[in-house]
């Protein structure tokens, strides 16, 4: 019965698989078992004195979301903005040939995860150094989060909540 409970509270977010990573699902699950199975363990005090403890626990913690799309929002601002200055600090070292093919700094594999990372080189001449770049950060799972993100040669960060990859012509965070 419990198993069906937390189940379908948990199928109820269908988000919480995809922004919380698989060691935080199988903690959390982990210590539920072991709560329980404590429970069932212990006579009537026990239980008494395990369920007074675990209500002063849950009023200790703080009532902060983990993982919201804010945060997440967030880090992808700023490995956005690092990558952007990475790009940058190559062109300030190789200045003959501009801004490098790749990126110099990967991201990580949390971003990975959930946003799709591309970046674009481009050149005013043909035969020229590449002057021009665009990074954008667009979300695989356009379900839990909605925001993309784009960073330029000009070192702003451009978004839009839209399905879409941001570009340069969108409103500056």
């Amino acid at each position: 019965m419990f198993a069906g409970l937390f189940l379908v509270v948990r199928n109820t977010d269908t988000c919480f698989g995809v922004i919380n990573s698989r060691e935080y699902i199988w903690t959390i699950t982990g210590l539920t078992w072991l709560w329980l199975y404590l429970f069932f363990l212990f006579g009537n005090r026990g239980r008494l004195v395990l369920l007074g403890c675990s209500i002063l626990a849950v009023l200790a913690m703080p009532q902060v979301q983990r993982s919201s799309e804010g945060a997440i929002e967030a880090e992808a601002i700023g490995e956005l903005h690092s990558m952007a200055q990475a790009v940058a600090a190559h062109r300030n070292k190789h200045s003959q040939e501009g801004y490098p093919t790749v990126l110099p700094k990967k991201p990580s594999d949390s971003l990975k995860k959930l946003y799709e990372i591309d970046y674009q080189i481009s050149r005013s001449k043909a035969d020229g150094p590449i002057d021009g770049f665009l990074i954008q950060v667009t979300p695989i799972w356009s379900g839990c989060l909605f925001k993309s993100f784009a960073a330029a040669e000009d070192d702003k960060i451009h978004y839009v909540i839209n399905r879409r990859p941001a570009t340069k012509a969108d409103p500056l965070i």
